[in-house]
């Protein structure tokens, strides 16, 4: 929930956003370039992925089934983390 996707480019891309479910999420000022769907919204973390939004592992992305572990990874650990 309130997660907030703005200011950021998406090129060449299958799916630029992918909200899966939440409150007050943001999603603004983005620019989505030859992307097969812009935004893409459902409420998959309360159905078949419930378990992998439960969790606390922090791993890179593919490494982990944790979306908030592979989430803080990203803007803690990640070689780009300094830019965020």
């Amino acid at each position: 929930s309130a997660w907030v996707v703005t200011n950021n480019t998406f090129i060449d891309c299958q799916v630029g956003a992918f909200i899966g479910g939440g409150r007050e999420n943001r999603v603004t000022h983005n620019r989505f370039v030859r992307c097969g769907t812009v935004q893409h919204l459902d409420n998959i973390g309360m159905l078949v992925q419930k378990d992998f939004n439960n969790c606390s592992q922090v791993a890179p992305p593919f490494q982990t089934n944790c979306n908030p572990g592979a989430a803080e990874w990203m803007v803690t650990r990640s070689i780009a983390s300094g830019e965020w």
